[in-house]
This record gives structure tokens, sequence and C-alpha cells, in this order.
């Protein structure tokens, strides 16, 4: 997801707007897991939450606090109708009661990584592992493997080790001009570290999600971004002791201008052995502290029209040591064309869908974990242009949704999805997130929910 206020098309001189944020301030997280009573609403209640041992296994309703909640909180109360939620643990609590199964966090390398009204860094991914611990439910941490923040546009940062001395010892000279084995060495050592600290807190880790969209790069092994870094002290700097073609391609050009068989061409060349090695780098140190641990990687759906781009990624990935239990992506279907001379996007973006993944199914006998998902309830925002069959309305936010799952289901195509900040009812002009979020746009003070927290349940 996008979220920095410019994109940067460098290589042909022009910046131009992409999405305005408000920026809020987050208030301090309240403690305590009770919720306050509240006048009815918009969604009905869900049954009572029940214990840890009914979150194992079957389809992953991946509702979830986001990296936003504190500062919705900060301005807004959220609601289901019965219930009002005011700190973090009593909206997971609340995510709980409407089918959620699980808690999220992206983490960053560094102690505090801001972008925009979100956090990455690891100590909120910690204190989101102790919440899951507390709450009874598996921990889901995505490690990022970036300082700040990256995505299939935005710089996927190199990671900043600063906040770990023993780490960044290892670490001579900028990240960048690192050799690759330079880099898998202390990548395993860092995904060793994280994955101690989040066995600390107690939690239970059925899915280690490595990356964020990652099908252009990971960790500073990237071509030049689209969207810079979220910290505007960190600059592009290419990779040239991985390979310096890298540093010469743009992800403009590759995602947008490349013809399919060139891109992959490029990439199996210059880019995908390089992640699959830093992949495998990650998994193994996370292994050495959770020998059982099982991951999931995902990538985006950006230009992709056909399964080429996936199918050949993943076979490249597994081809150089590197095969998640669950197959990740990234799918809005209701995305456009947002980037300023990109192609425009195909009318049934759900025929899409369906075709890429069931051969990915087929393929490698993977399930797909949809690990961004969002529909929404009206326009005003960057997602906005239907997709066959379905109109942007509260309706059809149930219905594709629905739609979604028992098509998954049916097929026994999809592991489950994450509805994308789900709480994020605010940021950005005219609308931001919210016609994408589960809550209602705030009125005295509270967000209530919108039909579709319960689409998800399969």
């Amino acid at each position: 997801m996008v979220s920095n206020d410019e994109i940067d098309l460098s290589h042909s001189g022009t910046r131009r707007p992409l999405l305005s944020r408000r920026t809020f301030t987050a208030g301090a997280l309240v403690a305590g897991v009770g919720m306050a009573g509240a006048p009815a609403a918009s969604a009905a209640a869900a049954p009572g939450v029940v214990g840890s041992a009914a979150w194992r296994g079957g389809f992953r309703n991946a509702l979830s606090v986001s990296p936003f909640t504190e500062t919705v909180l900060a301005q807004a109360a959220l609601s289901d109708g019965r219930l009002v939620a005011r700190t973090v643990p009593e909206v997971h609590r609340l995510f709980m009661r409407h089918g959620g199964r699980e808690l999220y966090a992206r983490i960053a390398t560094k102690r505090v990584a801001p972008q925009g009204a979100a956090e990455h860094g690891w100590v909120r991914g910690l204190e989101r592992a102790r919440l899951a611990r507390a709450l009874g439910v598996p921990f889901n941490p995505e490690i990022g493997l970036f300082a700040n923040y990256g995505d299939t546009i935005s710089y996927q940062d190199p990671p900043d080790f600063r906040d770990y001395p023993h780490i960044a010892a290892h670490v001579n000279g900028p990240w960048t001009g690192l050799t690759l084995n330079q880099m898998v060495r202390v990548i395993r050592l860092y995904t060793a570290t994280i994955a101690k600290q989040i066995r600390s807190t107690g939690a239970q880790v059925e899915y280690w999600d490595l990356g964020n969209e990652v099908e252009n790069g990971i960790a500073g092994v990237t071509p030049h971004p689209v969207v810079p870094s979220p910290d505007p002290a960190v600059a592009y700097a290419p990779p040239d002791a991985v390979d310096p073609a890298i540093g010469q391609m743009t992800i403009f050009q590759l995602q947008y201008q490349m013809p399919e068989a060139e891109r992959i061409a490029w990439s199996r060349q210059h880019l995908w052995p390089y992640m699959a090695a830093l992949f495998a780098a990650a998994r193994d140190g996370i292994r050495s502290v959770d020998r059982r641990a099982k991951f999931s990687t995902h990538i985006s759906l950006s230009n992709m029209t056909t399964p080429a781009v996936p199918l050949a990624f993943w076979t490249t990935m597994r081809d150089n040591g590197y095969l998640p239990d669950e197959l990740g992506v990234s799918f809005y279907p209701t995305v456009g064309s947002i980037i300023p001379g990109a192609p425009p996007v195909p009318d049934d973006r759900f025929a899409v869908f369906k075709d890429i993944h069931l051969r990915l199914r087929a393929e490698f006998g993977r399930k797909v974990f949809i690990a961004e998902y969002a529909y929404p309830s009206a326009n005003g925002s960057l997602f906005d242009t239907p997709t066959a069959g379905y109109a942007i309305n509260p309706a059809d936010q149930v219905r594709f949704t629905r739609d979604l799952v028992q098509w998954g289901r049916r097929t026994d195509v999809l592991a489950g999805i994450r509805w994308w900040a789900p709480d994020f009812v605010m940021g950005g002009e005219p609308a931001g997130w919210n016609p994408l979020a589960l809550f209602n746009p705030v009125v005295d003070g509270t967000s209530t929910a919108k039909p579709a927290i319960d689409a998800i349940r399969p």
C-alpha cells in the first residue's frame, strides 16, 4: 500500500502528486482488554470469542489491528454496534468477535519507523506480539527486511541495524556496498535476532511473513523506485556490489514499460536469484530459533494480466532455494492505473486473479494467502475503478468479498485473507482510505462498523 505524498519518475524528470495524506499523532496505548457498551449501529455483533485452540489451522481470517490503529484511536473510537473499542486491545477483541483469528504486525529493522500515519518499528511489533499472547491468538509478524518500508513501487530501503549494535558490527560501510554473500550472513543474523525477540514475548507464530510486495526487490537490492523511502534522509543507492545492472534499471521501466518476456528475462538474470538467496537466509535465521517455522511471502499484482510473471518469479525463487509454505499476494480488485504513464488495467480483474492463482496452485502445490486486500464501499479513494460485474457500494463490498472467499475455498486455492488497514477510517483527501476500511466515517467521535466486517467469514 502506497502512502507517500509523491511518486518519483526521476528518470523522466517528472514528479507528480500521487496521494495527499493527513498525518495524525497517535495517542498513548491504553492498557486493558475490556470493552464498553455502545448504542446500536450498523453491523451485527458476532458470537463470543473462543479459546486459542480454535485458531489453529483452517481458513486464515486475518482481520487484525493495523499499523494505523494508534493514530485512529487518537481521533475516534470504533464500534460494531454493541461494543465500543477505545484501546488497541479492545479493537482487536472487536475483530476477534467478527472472525479475526490472528494478530498482525509489520516490522522494520529500526526501533521506530514511521510512515505517515503508520508505525512499523520493532518496538511496536513486540507490543503487538505481547498483545497476541495476552489475547491467546497467533501472532503474524511481517519481517520487512527494510529500515522503514518498501513495496512494489516504493523503495525497499536497505536495512538499518543501528538499533542492533551486535548486527551493525558486521556491516562495514553502506549496506548497498556489501556483496551478496556479506548481506546473506547479516540477514541470517538479523532474522535470528528478531525471532528471539518475538519468541521471548511468549507469542505463538503460525506463519512468518518475509517482505512486502517483493517482486521488484528486497532489502535494498532493487532498481530505482517510483516512490522514495518515507525517511527523507534515505536516498536510493544502487547495490553495485551485488549487480551493477540493478542500479541502471528503474521499477517504472521494469514494471510498466518492458514487454512481459523482457521483464522476466531481466529479472531472472539480474534480480530474482539474489532475492532468493536473501529470503533463504532470512528463513534460515528464523529456523535457527523456531525449527518448525512456516513462511509466507507476497508479491503484488501490479500490471500483471497473465500468470507469466508470477509463475516465473516463484519458479526462480524455488530454483534458487526459497519457496514459502504459502504464496502471498496483494489484491485490490478496484485499483486503477494510479501511476502516471502506466498501462490501463483489465476490466475483469477478478478473472485475472483467478487465472493466475489457479495456475500457481497447480504448479507449486501451495495455497495462496492474500496478505493485503480491500474493496471500497464508496468512491473517493485511489482504488475506485470498478471490476466487471461489481459496483462500488456497501452491498458489493460484501458481495465481492464473499464471492472471493467462496471461490477460494471451493477451489482450495486460498489459505486466507487479510483485510488491509480495516480500522484506518481517516487519512488523505478527499476520502483517503475510509471507503476501503471496515468502518464508516467518524460521527460524534465514533466510527461504526460496515456490514463487510463479517464478509470474510468462511
